[in-house]
């Protein structure tokens, strides 16, 4: 799940580790956290949060391509 305008994530209520990448304002993941259930990360830096399960392969630098959704898209 994708956050824009965002740099906090918690984990408080999820049962299960998530893995949580920071981007920047060019969707460069500049941190990736592995975050176990009832913590609280945040990346200063960043400009959206992107949400996946435990265990995806992402790593600082990689850049994601925004996928168009909504009236652009159709």
């Amino acid at each position: 799940m994708l956050f824009e305008r965002a740099r906090t994530v918690h984990t408080f209520g999820m049962l299960e580790t998530i893995d949580v990448a920071f981007l920047d304002a060019h969707h460069r993941v500049i941190r990736v956290s592995s975050v176990p259930p009832r913590r609280i990360v945040c990346a200063l830096r960043a400009r959206r949060v992107l949400e996946m399960p435990a265990g995806t392969d992402l790593r600082c630098g990689d850049r994601l391509t925004p996928a168009i959704e909504g009236p652009a898209a159709q």
